[in-house]
């Protein structure tokens, strides 16, 4: 039952975050992974903590993947302004926001579509 459980939540994280890349191309801006996320909650999630997990390390994984290439490839000379202008001691922490952040609109997303899923199963 363990194992079954762990292939479900790896599959969930797995969805999510290729759907809320995919999701991207058809939404413009950040928040077009929510839709992705969402569609991952729906289609793998069997609890709420799977979507939660789920949702958190797959966008968690996209963000800071995406971040860390963006970083690498201008010389981390965006995030040493970024972390001047915030304040904060050095680009590595504006690394570790961005993939917070990207996690709780992961998390949200796709506790969303488990919760949607949920809904029309209980009022059949």
């Amino acid at each position: 039952m363990a194992m079954k459980s762990t292939f479900n939540m790896f599959l969930t994280l797995v969805l999510v975050a290729v759907l809320a890349r995919l999701s991207v191309y058809l939404i413009p801006y950040w928040w077009g992974v929510v839709p992705g996320a969402a569609l991952g909650g729906l289609l793998a999630a069997r609890s709420g903590l799977e979507a939660l997990v789920g949702g958190f390390v797959g966008l968690v994984l996209l963000w800071s993947s995406y971040a860390v290439a963006v970083h690498v490839t201008n010389h981390g000379i965006l995030g040493q302004q970024l972390a001047g202008i915030t304040g904060l001691p050095s680009s590595l922490a504006i690394l570790l926001i961005t993939a917070a952040l990207g996690g709780v609109v992961g998390a949200a997303g796709s506790l969303t579509g488990y919760m949607l899923k949920k809904s029309w199963t209980a009022s059949e």
